[in-house]
This record gives structure tokens, C-alpha cells and sequence, in this order.
């Protein structure tokens, strides 16, 4: 079945996870780290302290997913996305609030746990469940919702902060989750049944083979051989993103240029993602797994080497891709390797993960940086870990239970 067919028979819960995706967007990296400069300034905050707040509110949203990301295997998909979206309402009021460093410090955890987290995780589980032959092509839909809102957000940021101010902002995206999100949300699952109202049902029917609970995968050791290249797409593309502004002053490159730049992300990202839909459900989505992390290392190779501003676009292109590749291939590498049954659960892990790279990346970077560690020196380095922790990987997937 073609990507178009396969669009038209099943359009109102693809719509959702790919509108509920998009809109993840406020809550990832990419787009808070736009409003850094302007934290930092109104709060009089180093990289590192800055850093070191996001990272510590990433990780305890990331800590709280192990048990809000379980509820998909039991709530109903319409009311959970529901209330998830009204979580980012709030998240989105409290950064618009903000009236000192502790009132940031709640508002990144609750955009960390809202948009990141628990957004991106009803959708990719919801559809990850709802497909059992056609998983990839689901997945490859859906991921578009990443790659849209990263391509046309931070312009409207951009655009945004100069007319408005930087805590305006955020009362626009607030209002736009209200009155567009949540009613749409309810008018595509309106009298859902099946896979739209209860997809943990059809998951478990049409799913063949050992059905792995969370505990178990966590006593699985070929879990812990993958670790390190699980932890490095969330770990290098945070860092680099949340301290671009940084990169750009270092390279002479203007933030409206970055801001640009992400459109080639973004393209470079959607087109990796449905690329691999097919492929997934012809070859597996194990088998491509064994290279999906190349496109990152090399990300971080042109950002290392390259200075002219036309490396910013390969950079950022090849950051995409990495990042396409990571969204197709691992999220249904989870569902081949450990089933379905207890999906919710296991992705919550596999999202603590997600928040632990992204909640090192902030700080650690930002220490670096302080400590005088240069643009070159952070990319080679992230270029080699990429690298290196493809091999314990690799191992993993040639064993078999």
C-alpha cells in the first residue's frame, strides 16, 4: 500500500499523532533553547547555570515518565491526550509568568514532561500500537509532526520575541493549544472505537511473539549493551541545540541564520523518516538499526570542521537526519524486540533515557564551554562517542531470546 493510500484509509488517527507531534515542539529542545539568551539576560545566568537547570528539569521529567508513561496502557487515548495538552497549557503559563530563577526552573520541568515527554509519547506509542505491517509507514506519517513544527516555529519565535516580548510568547502558544489543539484533538477521536479508543486491545491481538514486560526488558541484558547509543541522539543533538546561540556567536553565524537553517533540519528530517517507513516493514526495523547513528556522527564531524556559514545548513541537515532515522527505526525497533502488550511502560523507559542524554548534554556542555572548551572540541568529541557506541550496540542486536 502507498504512502497516500495507506494516509487516506486510516486519516483522522494519523492526523492526531501527527497534530499532537507538532505540537510537541514546545517543549523540545530546539525551540526553548531560542529563548536562552533572553532567560539568561532577565535572570543574570551563566551558560553553565542555565544549563544546569534544564538539565536538572529534564531529568526529573524524565524520572516522572516512568509513571505517567505507563497510563497509555490503561486510559483511553482521547482523554489522556487531553489532559497531556492541558499540561502544556500550564507549562506554557508558567514560562510567560516566571517571576524569578525558581518559577524557570518549574516551567522547563513542566515543558520537559508535557511536550518532550508525554506529547511525543502518546502519540508515537498510540500509533506504534495501532499498526502491526504497516508500523513503519505509521510511524513515517506521524513523524512529520517533528520536522513541521521545527521548520516553521523558530521563525515564528524569531518573528514573535521582537514584537511581542520573549513571556508574551508564550501566552500565544497557550492559547493556540486551547482553542486549536484540544478541540481538534476531540473531534478526531469523537466516538473512536478499536485501535483510536483502546489501541492497547488491538496491540495485543495482532502482535506475534513474546509479549516483554518492563521489568523484564530491564533484566534483559542486551538493554544495557544498547545504553550508549540510546543515550547519544537525545545527548548530542540537546547539546549542540540548547547551546546554538553560542555556536553561532562562535562562528559569526547570525541566530536569524540558525533560525533559518532549521528548515533544512527539518526537511532533512521528515524525508530520513518516511524514507525508512518502507523499509522498516520490508527489512526491519533491527536490521536498519545497526547504522541509524551515522548521520549524527557526521552531523557533529561538519559542525567541527566547517566554519563557513554553509556549513551550518549541512550541519543541521545531517543533525535531521540522524534525528529522522532515530524517531522511524528506534521507536519500532522497540515493538519488534519486546512486543506491545506492555509498550507504554517500556517507551516510558526508553523516554527516561531520552531525558537523562538531554538533561546531561545542557550542563555538561555549558561547563565546557565556561571552561574555555571550544566549538571544535565539542563536536569532535560528540562525533567519536557516537561512533564508539555503535559497536556494543550492534552486539546487542545480534543476540537473540
Amino acid at each position: 500500500m502507498s504512502y497516500l493510500a495507506f494516509f487516506r484509509a486510516n486519516a483522522r488517527f494519523l492526523c492526531f499523532g501527527l497534530l499532537l507531534s507538532a505540537s510537541a515542539s514546545f517543549g523540545q529542545t530546539f525551540f526553548v533553547s531560542l529563548y536562552m539568551g533572553e532567560v539568561r539576560g532577565a535572570f543574570d545566568l551563566s551558560h553553565g547555570d542555565v544549563g544546569t537547570i534544564y538539565s536538572v528539569a529534564t531529568l526529573l521529567s524524565g524520572l516522572t515518565m516512568i509513571w505517567f508513561g505507563r497510563l497509555i496502557d490503561v486510559v483511553p487515548l482521547r482523554p489522556l491526550a487531553i489532559a497531556v495538552s492541558a499540561g502544556m497549557i500550564l507549562a506554557c503559563l508558567t514560562m510567560a509568568w516566571t517571576p524569578a530563577v525558581w518559577a524557570v526552573a518549574i516551567a522547563f520541568y513542566l515543558l520537559r514532561l508535557c511536550g518532550q515527554g508525554l506529547m511525543s509519547h502518546t502519540s508515537v506509542t498510540g500509533t506504534l500500537r495501532a499498526f502491526d505491517a504497516d508500523r513503519g509507514k505509521a510511524v513515517g506519517v506521524i513523524s512529520f509532526g517533528q520536522p513541521l513544527g521545527e521548520g516553521l516555529l523558530p521563525l515564528l519565535a524569531v518573528a514573535l520575541i521582537a514584537a511581542i516580548g520573549w513571556r508574551a510568547t508564550w501566552g500565544v502558544y497557550a492559547g493556540y493549544l486551547l482553542l486549536v489543539l484540544i478541540p481538534v484533538i476531540y473531534l478526531l477521536l469523537a466516538g473512536a472505537v478499536g485501535r483510536m479508543g483502546a489501541p492497547q486491545n488491538r496491540g495485543e491481538r495482532h502482535y506475534v511473539g513474546r509479549q516483554w514486560s518492563r521489568g523484564e526488558m530491564l533484566r534483559d541484558g542486551r538493554f544495557y549493551l544498547m545504553l550508549p547509543a540510546l543515550l547519544a541522539p537525545s545527548y548530542v543533538s540537546t547539546g549542540l541545540i540548547f547551546h546554538q546561540a553560542h555556536l553561532a556567536e562562535a562562528r559569526e553565524w547570525s541566530l536569524a541564520w540558525i533560525a533559518t537553517c532549521f528548515i533544512g533540519y527539518a526537511v532533512a528530517k521528515a524525508f530520513t523518516a518516511v524514507l525508512l517507513g518502507p523499509l522498516v516493514d520490508r527489512w526491519t526495523a533491527r536490521r536498519l538499526a545497526r547504522v541509524y547513528l551515522l548521520p549524527l556522527a557526521a552531523s557533529a564531524a561538519i559542525l567541527a570542521a566547517v566554519q563557513h556559514e554553509a556549513g551550518a545548513l549541512v550541519y543541521l541537515a545531517l543533525l535531521g537526519a540522524g534525528s529522522g532515522a532515530s524517531f522511524t527505526v528506534i521507536n519500532a525497533m522497540w515493538a519488534e524486540i519486546y512486543g506491545v502488550a506492555h509498550l507504554g511502560a517500556i517507551r516510558s523507559i526508553a523516554a527516561v533515557l531520552s531525558s537523562l542524554g538531554s538533561a546531561l548534554a545542557p550542563a555538561s556542555m555549558g561547563w565546557l564551554i565556561d571552561g574555555g572548551a571550544s566549538v571544535a572540541m565539542l563536536a569532535w568529541g560528540s562525533a567519536l562517542y557516537t561512533l564508539l557506541a555503535l559497536v556494543p550496540f550492534n552486539i546487542a542486536l545480534s543476540l537473540r531470546r
